[in-house]
């Protein structure tokens, strides 16, 4: 029997797992029951079966279209599934798993109506599931055992239909009959737990003939202990799946209704369940499409065990719906890297790095390897390719430097987005951003002894976000700038309004280009333009148009059949033939006599038949005409009103989307215009004077007070909340004075300002004012070069800062271990921009604890990953497993002990659940899986395997 894509290449599906439409529930033609495919013949109706699968599909480009993996059901019988394997050439190239799906009908001792089971095997074990399976299971007709295998269900057959001798009529007719009790399946995979880890089950879970409608209770009833209750609980701990599309059976399985939580269904159902649904089709029109289009969505390569993979992650590895889950808009995520090398290059970058592009996935990439095998150098040179001043704020010159060192030299990417623009390093990169977080950054920021640290920045960037906070923060500044206005205005408000502008910037950037939504909304509007003139449409008329489609298609039917019809009675050429009476024993004469006769009546009966024959072909001819003149009339109907049809749908998505892209171009416009607003206000506020000293404490304490009464949290996660303190900067002063005066000066002046003993007390309004006459009447003496206007402008200014902290907790910043600081910072920083851009990430557990890891780090992760795209270095299996990465990057450097195929640095990348080892390059990478690697490189890989593998299953 021939296998159909069974296995993989490492670089078949290298962008990992992703979302692919899984028909695990299509029934053939010669299914044993219920086939309603079009055909006069066995062979015409494989013959549309593959045309119609061929016209649904497609170029297979359209994901609401493109099946991926199908399962070949039957009852019983696996004669449909090998045929279809023998047959993949004629399957579409988007069809990459062919699954046999054994359907069977089960009885329970309480006696219910037969329960539907279904049994998903592994494709490479087909050839022995009629000794390991089949020949297992059997039932007894008059007595006679009778086994599931073929030639049993064949003999069965016989002794229900004796006068049957095809072998397809038998078999159907011996499926009929073939009802097994549940305890045969038990004990069937007792027996051999080997088998049972190469089969899925999945039971039914419809009122009619599914399990749900056994007793007619509520899911959550069963777990009263009685001895029914626990017979079922026990059939569904024994099925990884539940066929059903229903929302309440999703929630209940997944433990997401309040009366069964996730624990309780662990415990009374073996595990979480996955719901998938396939279409169950019977016919041609049925294929692929499920009733209300619930289509089933699998994360995951289109392997078996890809397929494995919605047992471990049931929640988040499949989808029951409509559309393609977990989109993300274009522009925010980067399809794929490339080394971007110049024709002529003088380092010889080819025998470094290969040419050959790295593709992404729209979800979590997490790169791993050795040590110093090109991890951290990757991350590194698409931030920097994407964003250099990103990439510089986070590092700093020194981390830099380190990177290029290490890694000899540090590539240039060019940079593929969804949207289709390309981002190169020292180019605009159309709009684009990311949010950069190298290695050691977090404890870095986090832990620095400077008064202004980057996290206090980003903390102020976050609070600020709150239009109220924002707005309190722009009246102090503003309160401020007017006390300030003889001293410190040209320093103090040039800064904070140039700090504005560059707020206002980053806004811009966030939005995007102008031009090209420019570009993209002219060009809109002409379409729509063309469409509002084209469309002229009533409901009348897409009434008349959906009647004329209907008439159609039931017309050229009768047509076909028609016709059919006439080609049968064409080729009646006589109605009777001549008696042949050779063999009788009449004499000459008579026989003679008979045979003038009979010729004379087969002349007369066939000169009859030609008459009626012709009046016969001449109705049909007349009701061909007439349908067909029906066809063209609807033809009529169809070509005048298809184009305002088709596009009638569009033309209102139109329209929202240039509501929205004007929305922007509003946008854009507006901020343009702040930022031309606050340029101008720059060259009026450097000329203005401040006002008084005193009033900077209070107007600092009001802001805070503000800030602190109205409790700033986050949107995405409540535990983080915000605080402002005003404290004064007491070393900094104390360090002016000491640069600026002599220090006799100072000792003479110690009753206004002790300088060795500072007290914020004793900067009161008298002791400044006085503290100024001296200065201004040279009593005080200035360091040589120190003008009073220079020392004045200096002393004369703000000296409070508001410093902006974070509670998480119980714990603010300053009690925060290192590892729960570190992991405030990075959702910090993540929250910190309103766009959903991609977010890179150099090994983060670096900075946490490994509790923190775990139970805090892989949740948020996965959390994020659904909107925001992440690209994330990490040499922690818990992070690759327990965030469900949905690509690994396997990085390697090119080494004695691990060799590369080709290039110095090199990289490998596919999905966790990728576990094939036939690719043929030579190297390092190439021979193992990703699996494999997973396992070999990160410290716990296949602990961390196991742990997935029973994190929703009771523990054994």
């Amino acid at each position: 029997m021939e296998t159909y894509n069974n296995e993989i290449n490492i670089s078949d599906y290298p962008a990992g797992s992703e979302w692919r439409r899984w028909d695990l529930h299509v029934h053939t033609p010669d299914t044993n029951k219920e086939d309603q495919y079009e055909g006069h013949t066995s062979a015409e109706k494989w013959c549309n079966f593959y045309e119609s699968i061929r016209k649904y599909v497609g170029d297979g480009t359209d994901p609401q279209k493109a099946i991926s993996v199908i399962g070949i059901t039957d009852y019983v019988t696996l004669d449909n599934y090998k045929k279809v394997c023998k047959d993949n050439n004629k399957l579409p190239s988007c069809i990459k798993l062919i699954i046999p799906n054994v359907e069977m009908r089960i009885t329970l001792e309480s006696g219910h109506s037969p329960v539907n089971i279904h049994f998903l095997f592994e494709p490479s074990i087909v050839d022995r599931l009629d000794s390991r399976f089949f020949s297992k299971l059997s039932i007894k007709y008059n007595g006679v055992p009778f086994h599931a295998t073929r030639s049993d269900l064949i003999e069965l057959g016989k002794k229900i239909c004796p006068e049957q001798n095809e072998e397809k009529p038998l078999i159907k007719a011996a499926v009929e009959k073939f009802i097994i009790p549940w305890e045969q399946i038990e004990q069937l995979f007792q027996n051999d737990p080997e088998l049972r880890k190469h089969v899925f089950i999945g039971i039914t879970n419809n009122s009619k003939d599914g399990l749900s409608g056994v007793g007619k209770k509520e899911l959550c009833e069963y777990s009263s202990g009685k001895q029914t209750d626990l017979y079922l609980q026990s059939i569904y701990s024994a099925c990884d799946m539940i066929f059903s599309a229903t929302p309440s059976d999703i929630n209940f399985f997944l433990g997401k209704k309040n009366n069964c939580p996730k624990q309780d269904i662990i415990k009374n159902y073996g595990s979480l369940k996955p719901c998938i649904i396939g279409s169950d089709a019977h016919d041609n029109n049925s294929l692929f499409e499920p009733t209300g289009k619930r289509y089933c969505w699998i994360k995951a390569d289109p392997t078996f065990n890809g397929l494995k993979q919605i047992l471990f992650e049931p929640e988040d590895r499949v989808r029951i719906q409509e559309t393609e889950p977990d989109k993300k808009e274009n522009y925010f995520v980067i399809d794929s890297i490339e080394l971007n090398i110049a024709e002529n290059s003088e380092n010889d970058y080819q025998k470094i790095f290969s040419k050959t592009a790295i593709p992404l996935n729209k979800n979590l990439n997490c790169i791993i390897g050795g040590k110093s095998t090109g991890k951290s150098l990757l991350l590194h040179s698409i931030a920097n390719s994407i964003d250099p001043s990103e990439v510089r704020k986070r590092e700093g010159d020194k981390q830099v430097k380190r990177i290029i060192k290490k890694s000899i030299f540090t590539p240039d990417f060019s940079i593929k987005w969804k949207d289709g623009t390309v981002s190169k390093s020292g180019s605009n990169n159309n709009g684009h951003k990311i949010i950069y977080i190298p290695q050691t950054y977090l404890n870095r920021s986090s832990e620095s002894d400077d008064e202004f640290t980057d996290i206090h920045e980003i903390i102020r960037s976050i609070v600020l976000k709150k239009d109220a906070n924002h707005e309190a923060c722009l009246k102090m500044d503003k309160d401020i700038d007017s006390i300030n206005k003889q001293t410190q205005l040209d320093i103090i408000a040039l800064l904070n309004l140039q700090k504005e502008i560059n707020e206002l910037k980053e806004q811009e950037k966030e939005i995007g280009s102008k031009e090209g939504i420019l570009s993209e909304l002219k060009k809109n509007q002409q379409r729509r333009n063309s469409f509002s003139k084209e469309l002229s449409i009533s409901d009348k008329d897409i009434q008349r148009y959906e009647i004329a489609e209907r008439e159609d298609s039931n017309l050229n039917l009768k047509i076909k059949k028609l016709k059919n019809d006439k080609v049968c009675i064409e080729n009646i050429e006589n109605i009777v033939q001549k008696l042949n009476y050779a063999s009788w024993d009449l004499s000459e004469a008579n026989a003679k006599l008979l045979n003038d006769a009979t010729l004379l009546a087969v002349e007369k009966a066939n000169e009859s038949w030609q008459y009626s024959k012709a009046q016969i072909l001449s109705v049909i001819t007349k009701n061909i005409e007439s349908y067909e003149r029906q066809i063209e009339n609807n033809k009529n109907i169809l070509t005048q009103l298809s184009e305002q049809i088709k596009h009638n749908k569009e033309l209102n998505e139109l329209t929202d989307l240039l509501k929205i892209q004007q929305e922007k171009i509003n946008s854009l416009n507006d901020l343009n215009q702040k930022i031309k607003d606050r340029e101008k206000k720059v060259s009026v506020l450097v000329e203005q004077l401040s006002e008084l000293f005193e009033l900077y404490k209070s107007i600092h304490e009001e802001y805070a007070d503000f800030i602190n009464n109205n409790i700033f949290e986050l949107k995405d996660d409540d535990e983080l909340k915000f605080i402002v303190r005003t404290p004064f900067c007491s070393s900094a002063f104390v360090k002016l004075l000491c640069d600026d005066i002599y220090q006799v000066s100072l000792k003479n002046n110690r009753s206004l300002i002790d300088t060795d003993n500072f007290d914020i007390a004793s900067l009161t309004k008298e002791s400044i004012a006085t503290f100024i006459k001296k200065i201004i009447s040279r009593d005080i003496k200035l360091m040589k070069g120190i003008t009073p206007e220079d020392f004045l402008r200096s002393f004369l200014k703000d000296w409070y800062i508001s410093v902006f902290s974070v509670e998480m907790g119980d714990d603010t910043i300053a009690t925060m271990s290192p590892g729960k600081k570190a992991l405030a910072l990075l959702k910090i920083l993540i929250e910190l921009e309103d766009s959903k851009c991609p977010i890179l990430i150099d090994q983060p557990e670096d900075d946490l604890d490994n509790r923190s890891i775990y139970s805090e780090l892989v949740p948020f992760i996965r959390s994020r990953k659904i909107n925001r795209q992440i690209i994330l270095v990490t040499h922690n299996a818990n992070i690759v497993l327990g965030a469900d990465a949905e690509e690994v990057i396997v990085a390697n450097q090119d080494g004695v002990n691990t060799p590369n195929h080709a290039y110095k640095f090199e990289y490998v990348t596919g999905s966790i659940e990728h576990n094939s080892t036939n690719n043929i390059l030579n190297g390092e990478l190439y021979k193992s899986s990703i699996q494999q690697h997973i396992c070999d490189i990160l410290e716990g890989g296949k602990e961390a395997f196991k742990e997935r593998e029973k994190k929703y299953t009771i523990s054994h």
